[in-house]
């Protein structure tokens, strides 16, 4: 079961002559993965872990034009977008035609699948 989305980011973008939103939805364990991996990085450098972050949600984004980019995800009906530069993979799902709900943020290292997931 996907978690419930609880945060939505999106924009308007022209498709066939008319305008649609796309949304990225993060869930609460998004939102707590994008937190921690702030927090760790913070204790030595707080300016890295802002850009760290920043990065992330640029990533992300990528998805509202390309929802299929990411490779297919080793929890079902789940894609993986590997963040270029950094050791975190971002897991999503496409819940919708608009949207797209982020379901974890993880580090490379991280067992995976996780079992809370």
């Amino acid at each position: 079961m996907t978690p419930k989305p609880i945060l939505k980011i999106g924009f308007r973008k022209q498709r066939s002559g008319r305008n649609s939103v796309l949304n990225l939805n993060y869930t609460l364990r998004a939102v707590a993965d994008l937190d921690n991996i702030h927090k760790y990085i913070s204790a030595d450098n707080p300016n890295a872990a802002d850009q760290v972050i920043a990065r992330i949600l640029q990533a992300m984004a990528v998805l509202e034009g390309f929802p299929d980019i990411g490779r297919e995800g080793r929890i079902r009906e789940s894609r993986e977008w590997l963040i270029s530069g950094l050791p975190y993979v971002g897991i999503y799902t496409k819940a919708s035609v608009t949207d797209i709900d982020i379901i974890a943020i993880i580090h490379v290292s991280q067992q995976f699948p996780p079992e809370d997931i």
